[in-house]
């Protein structure tokens, strides 16, 4: 009973988003496939949490139904995302009210765009070129989350392997899109946008809005408050047939894992976070990867691997990145040898010179000797300084190892 009441509040939220002015209306238009966001797209598709503000109308009211009929599954692209009606797995969700919370995201380039509003994002370029910049305000009041079936339960049916994920929750509430002009967060609940405690200037201009902000703080355990009910960020789990699904061209699916159980790293592309390993990620064949071990408490040389565009490292379509972490002791041993046989070659070079001046033959012959033990020994030392370096081993799913001969340390 009160599930209907929230499921019917979104519906009219996505009647009043798709019925207002014209200022206000959601682009309804089925996002393109620029050449240009190709790359940015599938880097968006490995993240499972994306916004759904932008999401046109028809979507959101097909969303609305699906609800009602139990767990919603998706086929998710990154910048596209559509519901799987046909796959009917069971389950139903449930309203869990949560603290009421206000963000901000501002966008100011095509790369923040693409990375923080993927669906949307091509109907949107437009209007960030033209303003400079563009803030989401979103206010959530709590979410509905899929009870009763596990993803694992989903049946491997015709209808069901059209999806790749499934909807495990969702937030609700009210959302502001805004272009140009500054917008600071630090607005509470009961503020409304453009209004006092919020910095503004006159060229700032509202494309969009759903629900209204200072209502969310009226919701109960029970339900959503009617006017604070706007689907806004989707949470989305991997179907299991998903990761053995052909990967898009242009893209590759990678393990990412750390050579040591006892280490986590973290994994950037662009130089925003992807993942945390061990993780599977489909990402863009021509994007290069950060790899930083996340504990920052522990301090050793060279926390941080970079690894090159995979497309150039192999043509497999599904390859895994290991990343082996410095290994200490290489490095001491290395470091110790590598001094003494430095003092050994700074000693041997004053005594080789003196005694060829002075005709000194048993000083020669000593700083000879010293000087080539000291160089014999500075070579294999300073190899295991390197040898002790972390590195990115990458290997093709089947067993050929690529890498790490010339992937070694950071480049």
């Amino acid at each position: 009973m009160e599930m209907g009441r929230v499921l019917g509040a979104v519906s009219l939220s996505v009647a009043l988003a798709a019925c207002g002015g014209a200022e206000l209306i959601p682009r309804a238009a089925a996002p393109g496939a620029p050449t240009q966001g190709l790359t940015k797209c599938s880097i968006a598709a490995s993240h499972g949490n994306p916004l759904v503000t932008e999401w046109p109308a028809s979507e959101k009211a097909n969303l609305e139904v699906r609800l009602r009929e139990g767990a919603v599954a998706v086929a998710y692209s990154g910048c596209d995302m559509r519901i799987v009606p046909e796959c009917r797995a069971g389950g139903g969700y449930q309203w869990l009210r949560t603290t009421v919370a206000t963000d901000i995201i501002e966008i100011r380039n095509q790369d923040e765009l693409y990375a923080k509003l993927p669906i949307g994002a091509v109907s949107l370029e437009g209007e960030l070129r033209s303003s400079g910049k563009l803030a989401m305000q979103t206010t959530v009041a709590g979410q509905v989350r899929l009870t009763g079936i596990a993803v694992d339960a989903v049946p491997e049916t015709p209808e069901c392997t059209r999806a790749t994920h499934l909807l495990s929750s969702m937030s609700i509430g009210a959302f502001k899109l805004r272009t140009g002009g500054k917008l600071e967060a630090g607005a509470g609940v009961n503020t409304p946008v453009g209004g006092a405690g919020v910095g503004t200037e006159s060229s700032e201009r509202l494309l969009r809005e759903a629900g209204q902000m200072e209502r969310c703080s009226e919701s109960t355990d029970q339900a959503a408050h009617p006017d604070c009910r706007s689907p806004i960020q989707m949470f989305l789990t991997p179907l299991p047939w998903s990761r053995t699904q052909q990967v898009p061209q242009g893209t590759k699916r990678v393990d990412f894992v750390s050579g040591s159980g006892r280490i986590e790293w973290e994994v950037f592309a662009g130089g925003r976070p992807l993942c945390t390993t061990p993780c599977t990620r489909d990402v863009s064949a021509y994007t290069a990867f950060a790899m930083r071990e996340s504990d920052e408490s522990v301090s050793r040389p060279w926390p941080e691997i970079d690894v090159p565009a995979l497309g150039g490292q192999s043509s497999a379509p599904h390859l895994e990145v290991r990343a082996q972490p410095t290994s200490m002791g290489l490095v001491v041993t290395g470091m110790t040898f590598t001094s003494l046989a430095g003092i050994a070659v700074v000693a041997g070079i004053p005594l080789t010179a003196v005694g060829f001046a002075k005709s000194d033959e048993p000083m020669r012959n000593a700083g000879l000797i010293t000087g080539s033990i000291g160089i014999g020994v500075l070579i294999p030392a300073i190899w295991m300084m390197a040898a002790g370096r972390s590195y990115p081993e990458i290997h093709e799913r089947g067993g050929l190892t690529v890498g790490p001969g010339f992937l070694r340390g950071s480049f």
